[in-house]
């Protein structure tokens, strides 16, 4: 399994081990030098990706994405989720007026309604 890297700690220690100053980082990379700065120093909270993947690849580095969960694991948890919102709609329990329904009679409902919302098309878990 490949390292991961935090921006944009890894990313400032790199080019100091290569003894870029910034200046040429951006010159090199073809990113803004205050776009740079503000990447390297933590200060752009949502860089633009082609901005840090011209700034790896310019350090030797590249981007690599790495699942944080399996995608089964992602459909159940947005069935789960898609299934509460719909029992609690129709219900009427997002709020301190749960208890309007018993609380294990909405599980079993979420639980069924999951069910539902899994074996029909992905497509419609997606959607609002």
């Amino acid at each position: 399994m490949k390292a991961s890297i935090r921006l944009p700690q890894d990313l400032e220690k790199r080019r100091c081990e290569l003894g870029l100053n910034r200046r040429q980082l951006a010159r090199r990379s073809g990113v803004h030098p205050a776009t740079v700065r503000r990447i390297l120093s933590g200060q752009r909270a949502a860089p633009l990706v082609s901005s840090v993947v011209a700034i790896a690849e310019c350090l030797g580095l590249e981007l690599v994405f790495v699942p944080k969960a399996d995608p089964q694991t992602m459909v159940r948890a947005q069935a789960d989720q898609k299934a509460r919102k719909l029992v609690f709609l129709v219900t009427g329990t997002a709020g301190p007026e749960a208890e309007a329904v018993a609380r294990p009679m909405v599980e079993a409902m979420v639980k069924q309604t999951a069910r539902e919302l899994l074996a029909g098309p992905r497509r419609s878990l997606w959607s609002d």
